[in-house]
């Protein structure tokens, strides 16, 4: 279980962490270094949440973690966390960044919830309100080829994101394409 479990653990955090910086680069307003540090941060420590401290009753999710409102209440706490630290450093933090560490917590946290439901296990989403879980293959969460496209998917986020950094290079390349040969 190490082993796979490894792989599946990387796969979540590759595909939240491009998914992280792609939503702060589309609605917040922060420089590049902070979305990247907050992406890192989020990213970690949702994935390590929802899948050591409370996510597993056996080989099976437990509803708590892997669903809206466990997604909902692992960003919170996140973000709780890390105001808890500021006061206690004694540390001013702005009330935009706190919303915005709860805002990539909570994409980073439906993420996983997201490629978990590409699993014959599947979650359930709307748990406590329905406990049907929402399985949309019958693939396991080891299996390499689902492992491999939600990491090549990530991966070409996160190439995408770094050539965005250079809009115009990035807007240059989509209009040649975009352009009809005369």
């Amino acid at each position: 279980m190490r082993g796979s479990g490894a792989l599946r653990r990387s796969t979540h955090n590759v595909f939240s962490f491009a998914l992280c910086l792609w939503v702060a680069k589309l609605l917040l307003d922060e420089p590049v270094v902070l979305v990247v540090l907050l992406a890192l941060i989020a990213t970690l420590f949702t994935n390590w949440f929802i899948d050591s401290v409370a996510g597993h009753r056996g080989p099976r999710r437990t509803p708590y973690t892997h669903s809206i409102l466990g997604a909902s209440v692992i960003s919170l706490l996140l973000t709780l966390s890390i105001y808890t630290v500021t006061v206690l450093l004694n540390l001013a933090i702005d009330v935009n960044l706190l919303k915005n560490i709860f805002m990539l917590a909570l994409v980073s946290s439906l993420s996983h919830l997201l490629l978990d439901a590409f699993t014959a296990d599947g979650v359930a989403l709307l748990w406590p309100f329905k406990k049907k879980r929402v399985s949309l293959t019958s693939l396991y969460y080891n299996n390499p080829l689902l492992n491999g496209v939600a990491i090549g998917v990530g991966i070409a986020l996160v190439l995408l994101y770094i050539l965005s950094l250079h809009s115009g290079y990035l807007a240059s390349i989509v209009t040649s394409t975009l352009r009809k040969p005369s």
